[in-house]
């Protein structure tokens, strides 16, 4: 939350230089972002699982602002992000269901393209998605597989202990 923030005033820093009049979105941009991340940061102090689901809206929703109103090319690409935290903040399921809704957003939006460029910019943010929630689930496994075989050896000990008890009830 923290680069974010720092994000959005160098935002509303740089584009307050700006004579143009692209400049106005930017600094609405940048005070959107800014207000979200406040909200999110409040969100954050009395439920950690919905500001993180929040988190993840807000910079999908930034970066879905960059390249539609801001119109950054190559901004797309920045939607593997939001699966990212997906995976780190709630689990790679949660990041699986992130990238599914993204990747039919972005179908949509190659439908809604004409020219080649925006259809490539569109098939490489896709792959990108998928590729960083592969990532994070190869990441992630050892630390499933630990949990599991802790889990196990949690529940051998339990039931020794069990019949430990049960044996020194009997003497």
């Amino acid at each position: 939350m923290a680069a974010l923030a720092v994000l959005a005033v160098m935002i509303l820093v740089a584009s307050g230089g700006m004579r143009d009049p692209m400049s106005l979105q930017f600094q609405v941009f940048g005070l959107a972002l800014g207000v979200l991340v406040a909200l999110t940061w409040i969100v954050d102090r009395r439920d950690t699982r919905i500001s993180s689901w929040l988190l993840v809206t807000v910079v999908a929703g930034a970066v879905l602002a960059m390249y539609h109103w801001l119109g950054l090319s190559g901004a797309l690409t920045l939607l593997l992000i939001p699966s990212a935290l997906a995976a780190v903040l709630i689990s790679v399921p949660a990041s699986t269901a992130v990238g599914a809704a993204e990747t039919a957003l972005l179908l949509l939006l190659a439908v809604w393209h004409t020219d080649q460029a925006g259809r490539t910019e569109v098939g490489i943010a896709v792959a990108g998605i998928w590729a960083i929630i592969g990532i994070m689930g190869l990441a992630y496994e050892p630390l499933h597989q630990m949990r599991e075989w802790l889990d196990e050896y949690s529940e051998r000990s339990r039931q020794f202990l069990d019949e430990a008890r049960d044996r020194k009830a009997e003497l």
